[in-house]
C-alpha cells in the first residue's frame, strides 16, 4: 500500500503519549481503497508519502484491511 499521511493522532492518549497513525491507499483488482492504522513505534515516523507499506486485505471483503508494521529497526 502507498502512504498518503503519518502524524501524530492527539485524540487518543496512554500514558501521556500518543500513537502514530499511518493512512495509506492501495488497489485490488482495480477498485481503490483507503486504510489507517496506529502504532507505538516512533520509528515508523519518519515514513512518507508515497513510501510503500504492507496491508493485510481480506479475500472475501477487500475494503477489510490491516496495516502490518514490525517493529522498526533499529538505528
Amino acid at each position: 500500500a502507498l502512504v498518503i499521511e503519518v502524524g501524530r493522532d492527539r485524540s487518543l492518549r496512554v500514558n501521556g503519549r500518543s500513537p502514530l497513525l499511518v493512512r495509506y491507499r492501495y488497489d485490488i483488482l482495480g477498485q481503490k481503497f483507503e486504510g489507517a492504522g496506529h502504532t507505538w513505534h516512533d520509528g515508523w515516523g519518519s515514513l512518507g508519502e508515497d513510501a510503500r507499506v504492507a496491508v493485510l486485505v481480506d479475500r472475501d471483503e477487500p475494503s477489510r484491511n490491516l496495516l502490518h508494521l514490525p517493529p522498526p529497526p533499529r538505528m
